[in-house]
């Protein structure tokens, strides 16, 4: 699939009862708005839609956008990348949460935790995003 349109339309066509009108809904949009997605005037989605559209779609966030991986996250391929330990603080964001964990969640649950990392972050005093913690 080199296309996001070519993508859309094959997870669209696999979800039972999906639909341009329901995915427009789920993404908060108009339906011309997934109309442009479906005909390829639009090249590549804003995150928030992204999100939206591959948790509606019950597909994997990386593969809507780029193509890349397996399309859904209960393949074998995504299982065996989830069960792989992070190699550094650069490659894997989490110091509490394994790779495993992080695929245990839905698409939607990670869409969550997503938004609100850098609102954390914000909240975060700057003396302490070092990973320092007290005077």
């Amino acid at each position: 699939m080199n296309t996001l349109r070519e993508r859309l339309a094959l997870a669209l066509t696999k979800k039972r009862g999906g639909s341009q009108a329901g995915l427009a809904r789920a993404c908060g949009i108009k339906q011309p708005s997934v109309a442009a997605w479906m005909n390829g005037r639009t090249k590549q989605l804003k995150a928030n839609s992204l999100l939206r559209a591959a948790a509606y779609l019950g597909v994997r966030t990386e593969w809507l956008d780029s193509g890349r991986g397996p399309m859904y996250e209960d393949s074998a391929d995504a299982r065996s990348q989830a069960e792989e330990p992070a190699a550094s603080w650069e490659s894997w964001p989490f110091a509490r949460l394994t790779a495993a964990e992080w695929g245990a969640l839905t698409l939607a649950q990670r869409a969550e935790v997503e938004a609100l990392a850098p609102k954390l972050v914000l909240m975060t005093p700057p003396a302490q995003r070092d990973g320092t913690y007290g005077p």
